[in-house]
Order: C-alpha cells, then structure tokens, then sequence
C-alpha cells in the first residue's frame, strides 16, 4: 500500500527546509543513474524527505537513494508486505502496543510509544519489531517530514532478565536500524528501554545522521 503524501515540496522548501535547486540536481541524477534497482523518476516529496536525512547534502542524498533501493531489493522481508492482514504483522500488533504522540517537540522530533503487552519471549521477533519500526516511520515521514524520532520502549510486563534477553536479540536489529538511519530517510532517533517499577534503569542510544 503506498501512502499519500500529507504535504507537498514546495512547503517544505517554502520554509527553507531544503532548495528547489537541491530537488532538481537529484532528479536530473535519477534519469543518467546506471542502477537498474533504482526509479529514473520519484516524487518531489521522497526527493526531499532524502535531503532533509542527509542534510541537504545532494551527493550523499543521491548515495542514500541507491543504497535505500538496493536495501530494498535485498531485503523484501523487511518492506514488503506492510498490510495489516499479513499474518506476522496481526501477531505483532497482539503482543505490542504502538502509537505516535500527535503533538511533535519543539525541535519537530516525533515521538513513538512501543509497549510490551505480552511477557512470553517465544513471540518476539526483532525482525517483525523492526518490519514495524519502518511501518511507523513511514506514516511520520508522511506527514510533515520530523527533524527527528523518540523512540519509548516500555518493558514493564517483563523482568531485568528478560529485558536482557529481549536486548540481546535486539542486536542484529539495532545495527540494521543503525545502518538503515545513515543510508534512508531516517533523520535520528533517541531510542529508550524503560520498566516502571525500575524507572531509573533507562537505556538510551541517540543516532544522527553520519555521512560515510
């Protein structure tokens, strides 16, 4: 399902956000690209989402482009099938709670609340976490592209080992996001575990985009 955009180039440009000069240089790269996995034409939107990531730097937005279409070519489990009548993703929504604050911070970082509904770690997936980790920041970037994600993790339902666990299962999955934050249109994040009965045992990792 591809989602309509909810605001258009020219009010992000408006604002000074990014140029119509950066839009057009990527658009002219996108009709001589040799990448057969990558589009020759995208919307002027993803075209800025893509420079707003890379801070408007338009050789490494058109480095991020390729690397986001070739991802995307490699690794369908994690982009296809989005719909909410897939299987895996119906399981998902039975153990996880998850929900995006209407209202943006100051710095227009958008914030995401997962919380855990469900203490038996035989369903856990970090590969379905992540496949909906991607669902939700394509409905952020949407609407209004954010500067950046909160991203609140709440454990309460399991103990200190169990969070362990589910943290060490979280590795691969943290480095792919990791990766998938420098080479898409992910602008940074400050991702945090938290459990209510301990509520100063808080792990956070703040991520901002990093040119390679």
């Amino acid at each position: 399902m591809i989602l309509p955009y909810n605001f258009t180039a020219d009010e992000v440009i408006s604002v000074g956000r990014t140029s119509r000069t950066n839009v057009e240089a990527v658009k002219s790269s996108l009709k001589i690209c040799n990448e057969s996995y990558v589009p020759k034409e995208l919307p002027d939107e993803l075209i800025v989402e893509f420079l707003l990531a890379c801070e408007n730097d338009v050789e490494f937005a058109k480095t991020t482009i390729s690397v986001h279409y070739r991802l995307k070519k490699e690794e369908p489990l994690l982009f296809d099938n989005y719909s909410g009548i897939n299987p895996e993703i119906k399981e998902l929504f039975d153990i996880w709670s998850i929900s995006t604050l209407p209202t943006r911070t100051k710095e227009n970082y958008s914030i995401h609340y997962f919380r855990l509904e469900s203490s038996d770690l035989k369903k856990f997936n970090s590969i379905t976490v992540l496949r909906s980790a991607l669902m939700v920041v394509d409905i952020t970037l949407n609407n209004n592209p954010p500067d950046g994600f909160i991203v609140i993790v709440d454990l309460n339902l399991v103990s200190s080992f169990e969070r362990l666990v589910i943290a060490t299962r979280s590795v691969t999955m943290t480095d792919t996001v990791c990766r998938f934050d420098h080479h898409t249109p992910v602008f940074g994040c400050t991702f945090g575990w938290f459990n209510h009965a301990q509520p100063y045992d808080n792990h956070t990792i703040h991520c901002e985009p990093t040119h390679f």
